[in-house]
């Protein structure tokens, strides 16, 4: 007859098992395919390379700024290439 100290042990190692296997299964990350064109909205903060407007040309900043979250990024209304 087994002891009731290894049941329990047994027991132990199945629920953790168990909620380990339900919790990595519940971080899985997906990947969500946004249509060419379409506004989003950043999640979390993001430092990027901008181009600001200056006397009717884009220019390209010389540092990476933080852009917060909650901020939308919209698509190029223009041709997409920026000004020389």
């Amino acid at each position: 007859m087994p002891r009731p100290q290894s049941i329990l042990l047994t027991v132990l190692v199945m629920i953790f098992a168990a909620a380990l296997s339900v919790g990595c299964a519940g971080t899985k990350r997906q990947v969500i395919l946004i249509e060419q064109g379409e506004p989003v909205q950043l999640a979390e903060s993001v430092k990027a390379l901008v181009f600001i407007s200056r006397d009717g040309s884009r220019i390209r900043s010389d540092s990476k700024v933080t852009i917060p979250a909650g901020w939308w990024a919209l698509p190029d209304p223009g041709d997409g290439e920026p000004s020389p």
